[in-house]
Protein backbone atom coordinates (compact mmCIF):
# COMPACT_ATOMS: atom_id res chain seq x y z
CA UNK A 1 0.00 0.00 0.00
CA UNK A 2 1.41 3.36 -1.03
CA UNK A 3 1.91 6.35 1.24
CA UNK A 4 -0.95 8.10 -0.53
CA UNK A 5 -3.30 5.26 0.37
CA UNK A 6 -2.14 5.40 3.98
CA UNK A 7 -2.79 9.15 4.10
CA UNK A 8 -6.21 8.73 2.51
CA UNK A 9 -7.11 6.00 4.98
CA UNK A 10 -6.02 8.21 7.89
CA UNK A 11 -8.13 11.08 6.58
CA UNK A 12 -11.16 8.81 6.30
CA UNK A 13 -10.70 7.51 9.83
CA UNK A 14 -10.39 11.05 11.14
CA UNK A 15 -13.54 12.10 9.26
CA UNK A 16 -15.43 9.11 10.65
CA UNK A 17 -14.37 9.95 14.20
CA UNK A 18 -15.35 13.57 13.74
CA UNK A 19 -18.69 12.51 12.30
CA UNK A 20 -19.33 10.24 15.28
CA UNK A 21 -18.68 13.12 17.67
CA UNK A 22 -20.81 15.62 15.74
CA UNK A 23 -23.74 13.31 15.02
CA UNK A 24 -26.33 12.63 17.76
CA UNK A 25 -24.97 10.03 20.17
CA UNK A 26 -27.34 7.09 20.70
CA UNK A 27 -25.32 5.92 23.69
CA UNK A 28 -27.03 6.09 27.06
CA UNK A 29 -24.19 8.23 28.44
CA UNK A 30 -26.28 11.30 27.60
CA UNK A 31 -29.63 9.92 28.78
CA UNK A 32 -30.75 9.89 32.46
CA UNK A 33 -33.29 7.03 32.28
CA UNK A 34 -34.93 4.65 29.84
CA UNK A 35 -38.55 5.69 29.60
CA UNK A 36 -39.66 2.16 28.58
CA UNK A 37 -37.65 0.12 31.15
CA UNK A 38 -36.52 2.55 33.85
CA UNK A 39 -35.76 -0.05 36.54
CA UNK A 40 -33.40 -2.00 34.25
CA UNK A 41 -31.18 1.07 33.74
CA UNK A 42 -31.53 2.02 37.39
CA UNK A 43 -30.07 -1.36 38.44
CA UNK A 44 -26.92 -0.69 36.41
CA UNK A 45 -26.81 2.89 37.70
CA UNK A 46 -26.99 1.61 41.28
CA UNK A 47 -24.00 -0.64 40.69
CA UNK A 48 -22.14 2.30 39.09
CA UNK A 49 -22.83 4.54 42.08
CA UNK A 50 -21.66 1.96 44.59
CA UNK A 51 -18.51 1.20 42.56
CA UNK A 52 -17.66 4.89 42.19
CA UNK A 53 -18.27 5.49 45.91
CA UNK A 54 -15.90 2.66 46.80
CA UNK A 55 -13.16 3.90 44.47
CA UNK A 56 -13.51 7.58 45.42
CA UNK A 57 -13.44 6.86 49.18
CA UNK A 58 -16.94 8.16 49.80
CA UNK A 59 -18.30 6.87 53.06
CA UNK A 60 -21.67 5.18 52.62
CA UNK A 61 -23.73 3.42 55.27
CA UNK A 62 -23.32 -0.35 55.27
CA UNK A 63 -27.02 -0.91 55.78
CA UNK A 64 -27.88 1.27 52.73
CA UNK A 65 -25.36 -0.52 50.53
CA UNK A 66 -26.67 -3.96 51.64
CA UNK A 67 -30.28 -2.92 51.08
CA UNK A 68 -29.56 -1.59 47.59
CA UNK A 69 -27.47 -4.66 46.67
CA UNK A 70 -30.20 -7.09 47.81
CA UNK A 71 -32.91 -5.14 45.98
CA UNK A 72 -30.78 -4.94 42.81
CA UNK A 73 -30.09 -8.69 42.91
CA UNK A 74 -33.82 -9.40 43.17
CA UNK A 75 -34.52 -7.23 40.12
CA UNK A 76 -31.67 -8.83 38.16
CA UNK A 77 -33.19 -12.29 38.72
CA UNK A 78 -36.46 -11.09 37.27
CA UNK A 79 -34.61 -9.50 34.32
CA UNK A 80 -32.82 -12.78 33.55
CA UNK A 81 -36.07 -14.67 33.82
CA UNK A 82 -37.87 -12.05 31.74
CA UNK A 83 -40.54 -11.79 34.40
CA UNK A 84 -42.09 -8.72 36.00
CA UNK A 85 -40.93 -7.96 39.56
CA UNK A 86 -43.44 -7.57 42.35
CA UNK A 87 -44.48 -4.16 43.60
CA UNK A 88 -42.81 -4.74 46.99
CA UNK A 89 -39.50 -5.54 45.30
CA UNK A 90 -39.67 -2.42 43.09
CA UNK A 91 -40.56 -0.25 46.07
CA UNK A 92 -37.66 -1.65 48.10
CA UNK A 93 -35.26 -1.04 45.24
CA UNK A 94 -36.36 2.54 44.61
CA UNK A 95 -36.22 3.43 48.30
CA UNK A 96 -32.71 1.97 48.65
CA UNK A 97 -31.58 3.64 45.41
CA UNK A 98 -32.97 7.02 46.52
CA UNK A 99 -31.13 6.77 49.83
CA UNK A 100 -27.79 6.09 48.08
CA UNK A 101 -28.40 8.82 45.45
CA UNK A 102 -29.07 11.38 48.21
CA UNK A 103 -25.76 10.52 49.88
CA UNK A 104 -23.85 10.73 46.55
CA UNK A 105 -25.34 14.06 45.47
CA UNK A 106 -24.37 16.13 43.52
CA UNK A 107 -22.89 13.06 41.80
CA UNK A 108 -25.25 10.86 39.85
CA UNK A 109 -24.96 7.95 37.48
CA UNK A 110 -25.62 10.27 34.56
CA UNK A 111 -22.91 12.75 35.60
CA UNK A 112 -20.41 9.94 36.18
CA UNK A 113 -21.07 8.44 32.74
CA UNK A 114 -20.97 11.82 30.94
CA UNK A 115 -17.85 13.03 32.73
CA UNK A 116 -16.04 9.76 32.21
CA UNK A 117 -16.90 9.79 28.50
CA UNK A 118 -15.49 13.32 28.05
CA UNK A 119 -12.42 12.72 30.22
CA UNK A 120 -11.63 9.55 28.29
CA UNK A 121 -11.82 11.24 24.88
CA UNK A 122 -8.57 11.67 22.98
CA UNK A 123 -7.42 13.81 20.08
CA UNK A 124 -9.11 14.65 17.74
CA UNK A 125 -12.34 13.73 19.50
CA UNK A 126 -11.36 15.88 22.48
CA UNK A 127 -11.53 18.96 20.23
CA UNK A 128 -15.31 18.58 20.01
CA UNK A 129 -16.07 18.32 23.71
CA UNK A 130 -18.04 21.14 25.38
CA UNK A 131 -15.00 22.19 27.36
CA UNK A 132 -12.76 22.42 24.29
CA UNK A 133 -15.37 24.34 22.29
CA UNK A 134 -15.97 26.77 25.13
CA UNK A 135 -12.22 27.21 25.66
CA UNK A 136 -11.69 27.93 21.95
CA UNK A 137 -14.51 30.47 21.95
CA UNK A 138 -13.11 32.09 25.10
CA UNK A 139 -9.66 32.37 23.52
CA UNK A 140 -11.19 33.93 20.40
CA UNK A 141 -13.16 36.48 22.43
CA UNK A 142 -10.05 37.17 24.51
CA UNK A 143 -8.03 37.93 21.38
CA UNK A 144 -10.80 40.22 20.12
CA UNK A 145 -10.84 41.91 23.52
CA UNK A 146 -7.07 42.45 23.37
CA UNK A 147 -7.30 43.90 19.85
CA UNK A 148 -10.17 46.26 20.69
CA UNK A 149 -8.65 47.31 23.98
CA UNK A 150 -5.24 47.88 22.39
CA UNK A 151 -6.84 50.01 19.68
CA UNK A 152 -8.77 51.93 22.34
CA UNK A 153 -5.74 52.46 24.57
CA UNK A 154 -3.68 53.73 21.61
CA UNK A 155 -6.37 56.21 20.62
CA UNK A 156 -6.86 57.36 24.20
CA UNK A 157 -3.12 57.95 24.62
CA UNK A 158 -2.96 59.89 21.35
CA UNK A 159 -5.92 62.07 22.35
CA UNK A 160 -4.37 62.82 25.72
CA UNK A 161 -1.13 63.87 24.04
CA UNK A 162 -3.13 65.93 21.52
CA UNK A 163 -4.86 67.71 24.43
CA UNK A 164 -1.47 68.44 25.95
CA UNK A 165 -0.31 69.81 22.58
CA UNK A 166 -3.39 72.01 22.35
CA UNK A 167 -2.71 73.30 25.87
CA UNK A 168 0.77 74.34 24.73
CA UNK A 169 -0.45 75.84 21.47
CA UNK A 170 -3.33 77.89 22.89
CA UNK A 171 -1.26 80.54 24.77
CA UNK A 172 0.99 80.94 21.72
CA UNK A 173 -2.03 81.59 19.52
CA UNK A 174 -3.38 84.12 21.99
CA UNK A 175 -0.03 85.95 22.02
CA UNK A 176 0.11 85.90 18.21
CA UNK A 177 -3.42 87.28 17.93
CA UNK A 178 -2.66 90.06 20.42
CA UNK A 179 0.60 90.98 18.69
CA UNK A 180 -1.11 91.03 15.26
CA UNK A 181 -3.84 93.28 16.58
CA UNK A 182 -1.32 95.75 18.02
CA UNK A 183 0.75 95.56 14.85
CA UNK A 184 -2.21 96.36 12.62
CA UNK A 185 -3.14 99.37 14.77
CA UNK A 186 0.43 100.71 14.61
CA UNK A 187 0.58 100.29 10.84
CA UNK A 188 -2.77 101.99 10.50
CA UNK A 189 -1.52 105.01 12.44
CA UNK A 190 1.64 105.15 10.35
CA UNK A 191 -0.34 105.00 7.10
CA UNK A 192 -2.60 107.80 8.33
CA UNK A 193 0.47 109.95 9.04
CA UNK A 194 1.86 109.23 5.57
CA UNK A 195 -1.39 110.37 4.03
CA UNK A 196 -1.23 113.58 6.02
CA UNK A 197 2.33 114.36 4.91
CA UNK A 198 1.84 113.44 1.24
CA UNK A 199 4.29 112.14 -1.37
CA UNK A 200 6.87 114.93 -0.83
CA UNK A 201 7.49 113.76 2.76
CA UNK A 202 9.89 110.95 1.82
CA UNK A 203 12.75 112.68 3.60
CA UNK A 204 10.68 112.88 6.76
CA UNK A 205 10.50 109.09 6.87
CA UNK A 206 14.08 108.62 5.61
CA UNK A 207 12.59 107.01 2.48
CA UNK A 208 11.78 103.79 4.26
CA UNK A 209 9.98 101.47 1.80
CA UNK A 210 6.25 101.32 2.09
CA UNK A 211 5.26 99.13 5.03
CA UNK A 212 2.86 96.21 4.48
CA UNK A 213 -0.70 97.36 4.44
CA UNK A 214 0.07 100.88 3.08
CA UNK A 215 -2.83 102.18 1.00
CA UNK A 216 -2.27 105.25 -1.08
CA UNK A 217 -5.16 107.70 -1.35
CA UNK A 218 -5.72 110.91 -3.21
CA UNK A 219 -6.46 112.89 -0.03
CA UNK A 220 -2.80 113.40 0.89
CA UNK A 221 -1.71 116.98 1.43
CA UNK A 222 1.82 118.16 0.55
CA UNK A 223 4.22 118.43 3.47
CA UNK A 224 5.08 122.04 2.43
CA UNK A 225 1.54 123.09 3.42
CA UNK A 226 1.98 121.75 6.97
CA UNK A 227 3.40 123.60 9.93
CA UNK A 228 7.13 122.77 10.41
CA UNK A 229 6.48 122.06 14.09
CA UNK A 230 3.70 119.69 13.04
CA UNK A 231 6.05 118.01 10.58
CA UNK A 232 8.69 117.60 13.29
CA UNK A 233 6.15 116.14 15.71
CA UNK A 234 4.88 113.75 13.06
CA UNK A 235 8.46 112.77 12.26
CA UNK A 236 9.20 112.00 15.91
CA UNK A 237 5.95 110.10 16.34
CA UNK A 238 6.60 108.20 13.10
CA UNK A 239 10.01 107.16 14.42
CA UNK A 240 8.45 105.78 17.58
CA UNK A 241 5.81 103.94 15.58
CA UNK A 242 8.42 102.48 13.23
CA UNK A 243 10.45 101.30 16.23
CA UNK A 244 7.32 99.73 17.73
CA UNK A 245 6.49 98.04 14.40
CA UNK A 246 10.03 96.70 14.08
CA UNK A 247 9.91 95.36 17.62
CA UNK A 248 6.54 93.72 17.07
CA UNK A 249 7.75 92.23 13.77
CA UNK A 250 10.62 90.65 15.65
CA UNK A 251 8.20 89.33 18.29
CA UNK A 252 5.96 88.00 15.51
CA UNK A 253 8.88 86.17 13.93
CA UNK A 254 9.83 84.70 17.30
CA UNK A 255 6.27 83.54 17.94
CA UNK A 256 6.01 82.06 14.46
CA UNK A 257 9.29 80.26 15.11
CA UNK A 258 7.97 78.84 18.39
CA UNK A 259 4.81 77.64 16.68
CA UNK A 260 6.86 76.13 13.87
CA UNK A 261 9.11 74.29 16.31
CA UNK A 262 6.10 73.08 18.29
CA UNK A 263 4.44 71.78 15.13
CA UNK A 264 7.64 70.07 13.97
CA UNK A 265 8.10 68.45 17.35
CA UNK A 266 4.52 67.18 17.39
CA UNK A 267 4.27 66.27 13.69
CA UNK A 268 4.70 62.53 14.47
CA UNK A 269 1.79 62.76 16.92
CA UNK A 270 -0.43 64.36 14.29
CA UNK A 271 0.48 61.68 11.75
CA UNK A 272 -0.25 58.91 14.26
CA UNK A 273 -3.59 60.42 15.26
CA UNK A 274 -4.56 60.94 11.61
CA UNK A 275 -3.62 57.33 10.83
CA UNK A 276 -5.61 56.09 13.84
CA UNK A 277 -8.59 58.12 12.65
CA UNK A 278 -8.32 56.67 9.13
CA UNK A 279 -8.28 53.11 10.50
CA UNK A 280 -11.22 53.88 12.77
CA UNK A 281 -13.17 55.26 9.82
CA UNK A 282 -12.38 52.10 7.83
CA UNK A 283 -13.74 50.01 10.69
CA UNK A 284 -16.77 52.26 11.11
CA UNK A 285 -17.52 51.85 7.41
CA UNK A 286 -19.21 48.54 8.17
CA UNK A 287 -22.96 48.68 8.55
CA UNK A 288 -23.13 47.36 12.13
CA UNK A 289 -20.43 49.74 13.45
CA UNK A 290 -21.40 52.86 11.52
CA UNK A 291 -23.04 54.58 14.48
CA UNK A 292 -19.85 54.43 16.56
CA UNK A 293 -18.31 57.20 14.44
CA UNK A 294 -19.49 60.79 13.96
CA UNK A 295 -21.54 61.46 10.86
CA UNK A 296 -19.79 64.72 9.96
CA UNK A 297 -16.24 63.78 8.95
CA UNK A 298 -13.54 66.26 7.77
CA UNK A 299 -14.61 67.49 4.36
CA UNK A 300 -12.60 67.08 1.19
CA UNK A 301 -13.14 70.80 0.55
CA UNK A 302 -10.79 71.54 3.44
CA UNK A 303 -8.07 69.53 1.74
CA UNK A 304 -8.67 71.43 -1.51
CA UNK A 305 -8.38 74.75 0.29
CA UNK A 306 -5.18 73.57 1.96
CA UNK A 307 -3.76 72.56 -1.41
CA UNK A 308 -4.64 75.97 -2.88
CA UNK A 309 -2.93 77.73 0.02
CA UNK A 310 0.19 75.62 -0.43
CA UNK A 311 0.29 76.54 -4.11
CA UNK A 312 -0.05 80.25 -3.26
CA UNK A 313 2.74 79.96 -0.68
CA UNK A 314 5.03 78.30 -3.21
CA UNK A 315 4.27 81.05 -5.75
CA UNK A 316 4.98 83.81 -3.23
CA UNK A 317 8.27 82.19 -2.27
CA UNK A 318 9.29 82.21 -5.93
CA UNK A 319 8.25 85.88 -6.24
CA UNK A 320 10.23 86.73 -3.10
CA UNK A 321 13.38 85.17 -4.54
CA UNK A 322 12.87 87.14 -7.75
CA UNK A 323 12.31 90.41 -5.85
CA UNK A 324 15.34 89.88 -3.62
CA UNK A 325 17.58 89.62 -6.70
CA UNK A 326 16.81 93.32 -7.43
CA UNK A 327 17.28 95.21 -4.11
CA UNK A 328 16.16 98.88 -3.97
CA UNK A 329 18.79 101.62 -4.25
CA UNK A 330 20.10 103.23 -1.08
CA UNK A 331 20.30 106.88 -2.24
CA UNK A 332 17.31 109.20 -1.62
CA UNK A 333 16.99 110.06 -5.29
CA UNK A 334 16.50 106.43 -6.21
CA UNK A 335 14.03 106.08 -3.37
CA UNK A 336 12.11 109.09 -4.64
CA UNK A 337 12.08 107.54 -8.10
CA UNK A 338 10.89 104.27 -6.57
CA UNK A 339 8.22 106.23 -4.72
CA UNK A 340 7.12 107.91 -7.91
CA UNK A 341 6.99 104.55 -9.62
CA UNK A 342 4.95 103.23 -6.71
CA UNK A 343 2.54 106.16 -7.07
CA UNK A 344 2.00 105.30 -10.71
CA UNK A 345 1.80 101.54 -10.24
CA UNK A 346 -0.35 101.58 -7.11
CA UNK A 347 -1.13 98.02 -5.97
CA UNK A 348 1.44 96.46 -8.31
CA UNK A 349 4.25 97.95 -6.19
CA UNK A 350 2.75 96.44 -3.07
CA UNK A 351 2.57 93.01 -4.69
CA UNK A 352 6.14 93.06 -5.98
CA UNK A 353 7.95 94.73 -3.09
CA UNK A 354 9.88 92.20 -0.88
CA UNK A 355 8.43 93.51 2.37
CA UNK A 356 4.91 93.12 1.05
CA UNK A 357 5.64 89.64 -0.27
CA UNK A 358 7.08 88.64 3.09
CA UNK A 359 4.00 89.98 4.82
CA UNK A 360 1.61 88.11 2.51
CA UNK A 361 3.75 84.97 2.77
CA UNK A 362 3.66 85.10 6.57
CA UNK A 363 -0.10 85.68 6.49
CA UNK A 364 -0.69 82.70 4.23
CA UNK A 365 1.57 80.49 6.32
CA UNK A 366 -0.33 81.47 9.45
CA UNK A 367 -3.63 80.81 7.68
CA UNK A 368 -2.37 77.40 6.56
CA UNK A 369 -1.20 76.60 10.08
CA UNK A 370 -4.61 77.67 11.44
CA UNK A 371 -6.42 75.44 8.92
CA UNK A 372 -4.17 72.50 9.80
CA UNK A 373 -4.79 73.15 13.50
CA UNK A 374 -8.56 73.29 12.94
CA UNK A 375 -8.49 70.07 10.95
CA UNK A 376 -6.35 68.41 13.62
CA UNK A 377 -8.75 69.56 16.34
CA UNK A 378 -11.67 68.20 14.30
CA UNK A 379 -9.94 64.83 13.95
CA UNK A 380 -9.08 64.83 17.67
CA UNK A 381 -12.73 65.55 18.54
CA UNK A 382 -13.94 62.69 16.33
CA UNK A 383 -11.33 60.35 17.78
CA UNK A 384 -12.48 61.34 21.26
CA UNK A 385 -16.08 60.42 20.36
CA UNK A 386 -15.02 57.10 18.85
CA UNK A 387 -12.93 56.28 21.92
CA UNK A 388 -15.85 57.09 24.22
CA UNK A 389 -18.17 54.82 22.23
CA UNK A 390 -15.64 51.98 22.13
CA UNK A 391 -14.93 52.22 25.84
CA UNK A 392 -18.59 52.49 26.82
CA UNK A 393 -20.14 49.82 24.58
CA UNK A 394 -17.73 47.65 22.59
CA UNK A 395 -15.20 46.93 25.32
CA UNK A 396 -17.94 46.50 27.93
CA UNK A 397 -19.79 44.03 25.71
CA UNK A 398 -16.64 42.04 24.87
CA UNK A 399 -15.57 41.98 28.52
CA UNK A 400 -19.05 40.78 29.49
CA UNK A 401 -18.84 38.01 26.89
CA UNK A 402 -15.41 37.04 28.17
CA UNK A 403 -16.69 36.96 31.74
CA UNK A 404 -19.63 34.72 30.79
CA UNK A 405 -17.37 32.35 28.85
CA UNK A 406 -14.92 32.25 31.75
CA UNK A 407 -17.74 31.30 34.11
CA UNK A 408 -18.95 28.56 31.76
CA UNK A 409 -15.42 27.23 31.24
CA UNK A 410 -14.64 27.23 34.96
CA UNK A 411 -17.95 25.49 35.75
CA UNK A 412 -17.38 22.81 33.10
CA UNK A 413 -13.82 22.13 34.18
CA UNK A 414 -14.88 21.88 37.83
CA UNK A 415 -17.79 19.57 36.99
CA UNK A 416 -15.58 17.31 34.87
CA UNK A 417 -12.97 17.15 37.59
CA UNK A 418 -15.59 16.27 40.23
CA UNK A 419 -17.64 14.06 37.86
CA UNK A 420 -20.75 16.21 38.35
CA UNK A 421 -21.10 17.25 34.70
CA UNK A 422 -24.54 16.68 33.20
CA UNK A 423 -25.01 17.23 29.44
CA UNK A 424 -27.33 20.12 28.72
CA UNK A 425 -28.53 21.86 25.59
CA UNK A 426 -26.22 24.42 23.96
CA UNK A 427 -29.02 26.95 24.27
CA UNK A 428 -28.32 27.20 28.00
CA UNK A 429 -24.75 28.34 27.34
CA UNK A 430 -25.95 30.67 24.58
CA UNK A 431 -28.42 32.32 26.95
CA UNK A 432 -25.67 32.71 29.56
CA UNK A 433 -23.35 34.32 26.98
CA UNK A 434 -26.06 36.75 25.82
CA UNK A 435 -26.87 37.70 29.38
CA UNK A 436 -23.17 38.24 30.01
CA UNK A 437 -22.95 40.69 27.10
CA UNK A 438 -26.02 42.57 28.35
CA UNK A 439 -24.72 42.63 31.90
CA UNK A 440 -21.33 43.94 30.74
CA UNK A 441 -22.87 46.89 28.89
CA UNK A 442 -25.66 47.90 31.25
CA UNK A 443 -24.42 46.52 34.55
CA UNK A 444 -22.09 49.42 35.25
CA UNK A 445 -25.01 51.84 34.77
CA UNK A 446 -26.73 50.28 37.79
CA UNK A 447 -23.54 50.14 39.85
CA UNK A 448 -24.38 51.50 43.32
CA UNK A 449 -22.20 54.37 44.40
CA UNK A 450 -22.12 53.12 47.99
CA UNK A 451 -20.74 49.66 47.16
CA UNK A 452 -17.02 49.76 48.04
CA UNK A 453 -16.30 46.24 46.74
CA UNK A 454 -17.25 47.10 43.14
CA UNK A 455 -16.08 50.72 43.22
CA UNK A 456 -12.57 49.56 44.13
CA UNK A 457 -12.28 47.63 40.85
CA UNK A 458 -10.90 49.01 37.62
CA UNK A 459 -13.58 50.46 35.29
CA UNK A 460 -12.50 48.03 32.54
CA UNK A 461 -12.77 45.07 34.92
CA UNK A 462 -16.30 45.82 36.13
CA UNK A 463 -18.01 44.57 32.89
CA UNK A 464 -16.02 41.32 33.23
CA UNK A 465 -17.28 40.89 36.79
CA UNK A 466 -20.88 41.48 35.70
CA UNK A 467 -20.48 39.02 32.82
CA UNK A 468 -18.93 36.42 35.12
CA UNK A 469 -21.64 36.78 37.73
CA UNK A 470 -24.83 37.93 36.05
CA UNK A 471 -26.58 37.32 39.37
CA UNK A 472 -25.10 40.68 40.43
CA UNK A 473 -27.10 42.40 37.68
CA UNK A 474 -30.23 40.48 38.60
CA UNK A 475 -29.89 41.43 42.26
CA UNK A 476 -29.43 45.12 41.33
CA UNK A 477 -32.47 44.98 39.04
CA UNK A 478 -34.53 43.32 41.75
CA UNK A 479 -33.42 46.00 44.20
CA UNK A 480 -34.48 48.75 41.77
CA UNK A 481 -37.83 47.08 41.18
CA UNK A 482 -38.43 46.68 44.91
CA UNK A 483 -37.63 50.35 45.51
CA UNK A 484 -40.24 51.38 42.94
CA UNK A 485 -42.77 48.75 43.97
CA UNK A 486 -42.72 49.50 47.70
CA UNK A 487 -45.80 51.47 48.81
CA UNK A 488 -45.31 54.94 50.20
CA UNK A 489 -45.53 55.39 53.97
CA UNK A 490 -49.07 56.14 55.05
CA UNK A 491 -50.69 54.78 51.89
CA UNK A 492 -53.56 52.31 52.43
CA UNK A 493 -52.63 48.66 52.12
CA UNK A 494 -53.94 46.75 49.13
CA UNK A 495 -56.08 43.82 50.21
CA UNK A 496 -55.85 40.94 47.78
CA UNK A 497 -58.95 38.77 47.38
Amino acid sequence: MSSFDHALRAIRQLAARVRRHIAPNPDRAHLPVDLERPHEWAVKDAELLIAFAAQSRKSLSKEKVVALTVASAALQRHMMAASRPAAEELAAFWMAYDSIAADMAPLSALSIRASSAINASRFPGSLFTPTAITAALAVLVFLVCLAVQGFWVAGKELVERADALEAQRRPLQERIALNNSNLQRARGKLNAMREQLGVQSCAVFNCVPFPPGFIKTDKASPASQLDPARVAALKAEAGLIRADISERDIVQQELDGEVRKLNERNAPLERLLTKWHERAMDICGTSYLRYLCPVDNPKAATERETTALKEDIARLKADLKQAEREPPADDPAANLASYATASSLGGEFRRTHPSRIRFELASLERELAAMDADRFRSIAAEVRIIIANIGTYIISMVMGLLGALTFILRTLSQQLREHTYIPTSASVSIVRICLGAIAGVFGSLLLPTSDPSLKSLSPLFIPFVFGYGIEILFSLLDKVVRNFAQPEPGSPAIIKP
